[in-house]
């Protein structure tokens, strides 16, 4: 055995990021917005205001705050949500890049 973690046994490692997010879910015309906590190749964090299922497709666009960086645009599958202080906690798997 190797002596790392869990978290650093992952494929992609998660990196901390604090970044705005626009999403609309499948089916929803809306435009809705969070602030993600992290990100990997695979996956996504992020906190709103929105409450979802688990399952449910969203199409997302996440900025940096100071706009150095160019927005990563993809599609991503909720896989679990967790109440938080008036907020939510998503957490999905990426499922295509744009």
């Amino acid at each position: 055995m190797s002596g790392r973690s869990y978290e650093e046994k992952r494929d992609y490692p998660r990196i901390s990021i604090r970044a705005d997010i626009t999403y609309r879910i499948d089916g929803d015309g809306a435009l809705y917005t969070g602030t993600s906590n992290n990100l990997s190749h695979s996956g996504i964090q992020f906190v709103t205001e929105r409450d979802m299922i688990p399952g449910t497709t969203i199409e997302f666009r996440l900025a940096s705050f100071d706009g150095k960086v160019d927005p990563l645009e993809a599609k991503a599958r909720v896989l679990r949500v967790e109440p938080a202080e008036n907020t939510y906690v998503v957490a999905g798997t990426i499922t295509e890049y744009k």
